[in-house]
């Protein structure tokens, strides 16, 4: 190759390169436009309020109406951490999780799959059954007062007035006001199982259980597991259903972190931060955690 070729080669390479990198600058550009909205939206309502919590935490207020706040360091997470009250909210917190994930989403799976079978008038079973997804928590939390108040409620239940079926009760709520998104979820996660998968197992003479078992639930499983992660983390927030239904009673039964925040903020602010900042990083780890769980057992398909 002579020489002027090779400055020509290497003229071309470079031509290419810078060409290559200027598009991706481009496209990097054209990227952060776009996402500018959410991240202002993200930075105002989200990140600027965490800081302010995080730095409350630090803080006291004054020994007197209108005086500046008393920096006392990690003394009030000390005694946060440290409060046996504190730990028995959490407990409860985790109780009302594991009483509402696993209900919901094995109903939501039964539901969606049973309406995915190919018969007629399914359509409207599916309208029935994703219509709590557009039911309010207000709205789902008066029904169930209805429901089960002793006093002339329909079903004339004693349940809000005890420690432990008054917890089931905020659970049933839960379960109902969420059933209609897990549902929608996985019918979804469901019409994307290819038919010739369901066909050979039908072939093999697998009945509806075992494609079910063995077929369908493997195929939907990173379906399952997002329903899994999104279900915990609305039932670590937990507020409305408690607020109308119980007020955190009987004896504290229901007095779950999100209510005992809400009742601590005019108070004691600084504790209240304390235990907001203790339940963000909780789902944070809780997430990371079940994604690490989950994610050896979750069939990703080519």
């Amino acid at each position: 190759m002579s020489l002027s070729q090779t400055r020509m080669s290497l003229n071309d390479g470079a031509g290419t390169y810078f060409r290559s990198r200027r598009a991706r600058v481009s496209e990097t550009l054209w990227a952060y436009a776009f996402l500018a909205p959410s991240l202002v939206i993200f930075a105002v309502f989200v990140f600027y309020p965490l800081i302010r919590t995080a730095h409350q935490t630090f803080y006291q207020p004054g020994l007197y109406p209108d005086a500046p706040q008393r920096y006392i360091g990690w003394e009030q997470w000390t005694d946060v951490l440290g409060d046996s009250d504190f730990h028995a909210t959490i407990l409860r917190t985790l109780l009302l999780s594991l009483m509402t994930v696993l209900p919901a989403l094995v109903l939501g799976l039964l539901l969606a799959w049973l309406v995915n079978q190919p018969l007629r008038g399914m359509s409207l079973f599916r309208i029935v059954f994703s219509t709590p997804v557009a039911t309010s928590v207000a709205v789902a939390s008066l029904v169930f007062l209805i429901l089960l108040n002793p006093q002339g409620g329909i079903l004339k239940v004693d349940w809000l007035t005890r420690p432990t079926p008054a917890l089931m009760s905020v659970a049933l709520t839960n379960v109902w006001q969420n059933l209609g998104i897990t549902f929608i979820i996985i019918l979804a996660g469901l019409q994307s199982v290819p038919d010739d998968l369901i066909e050979a197992a039908k072939i093999d003479g697998a009945g509806p259980w075992r494609r079910l078992r063995s077929v369908i639930i493997p195929t939907i499983s990173p379906t399952l597991m997002f329903a899994f992660v999104i279900l915990t983390i609305v039932s670590f927030q937990t507020f409305g259903q408690i607020d109308i239904l119980t007020q955190g009673g009987p004896q504290d039964a229901t007095r779950v972190i999100v209510y005992d925040i809400f009742t601590n903020r005019g108070s004691d602010p600084g504790a209240a931060a304390v235990k907001s900042i203790v339940l963000f990083g909780g789902l944070v780890l809780l997430t990371f955690i079940q994604f690490a769980a989950l994610n050896r057992r979750v069939h990703y398909g080519d």
